[in-house]
């Protein structure tokens, strides 16, 4: 058996005009996978501290935080062989921004986007590859969305427009290379006949092509512009 000791405190504050501060530091914890094969593996730990505001109107809630987040006996996996390298230290730091506005009484933007820096304090890999300062794999620069509805209230139609992005990372097992950054659009839109709900919606809309996944010179192509539709009835 193991045992750990896992604290977390928390502090927030009401500031005038629907403000609020908040402070957060926790210390959590996970098992290793591949326990059964090696029980001496270590419970990955981590120590993490995130602080912020938020703002909650009728018009706005959004929501600013900055993180920082202490690992300890990293590991991590490869998406294609599922195999892994144990052991080392990382640390994510970094701001997040979230927000959902009605722009007007048929319009609504909603956006949300995380800027983090991840870098190895230490790590040699199997091969004797030292990472140590460089950043963590298959980690994101920036990983966001947005989009904007029209949705009258009481309309028979509806729009939506949305972009999801990615910015550059640096693929599993592949030291030195970092993949390019790359954004993709989405749009649907709808109409309501009766109690039947009709939504027609096209991905990737650009038919931008770009990596769904890539580790150790292998790469799996995202998905191609695809549209879909649904049909719902309400009773």
């Amino acid at each position: 058996s193991k045992g750990i000791l896992s604290p977390k405190i928390g502090g927030l504050l009401h500031l005038p005009h629907a403000v609020d501060l908040y402070v957060n530091v926790s210390r959590g914890f996970r098992q290793t996978n591949g326990i059964i094969e090696d029980p001496s593996l270590p419970f990955i730990t981590a120590w993490a501290y995130e602080s912020g505001l938020k703002l909650d109107t009728r018009a706005v809630r959004a929501s600013l935080a900055f993180f920082r987040m202490d690992v300890s006996d990293e590991q991590t996996i490869d998406p294609v062989t599922l195999s892994s390298l144990n052991g080392g230290k990382s640390r994510r730091q970094g701001v997040e921004i979230d927000l959902q506005a009605h722009l007007a009484p048929a319009w609504r933007l909603t956006t949300d986007v995380t800027f983090t820096d991840v870098k190895y304090q230490t790590l040699v890999t199997d091969a004797g590859d030292t990472l140590s300062g460089a950043r963590v794999y298959n980690t994101a620069k920036y990983a966001g969305s947005a989009g904007l509805a029209w949705d009258p209230v009481g309309a028979i139609l509806n729009a939506a427009l949305s972009v999801n992005a990615v910015g550059p990372y640096a693929p599993f097992d592949e030291p030195g290379v970092t993949l390019h950054p790359y954004a993709l659009i989405h749009a649907n839109g709808g109409i309501r006949v009766g109690r039947t709900l009709m939504q027609l919606g096209i991905r990737n809309l650009l038919d931008r092509k770009y990596p769904e996944l890539r580790a150790g010179g292998f790469v799996v192509p995202g998905q191609p512009r695809t549209a879909y539709g649904t049909v719902r009835y309400l009773w």
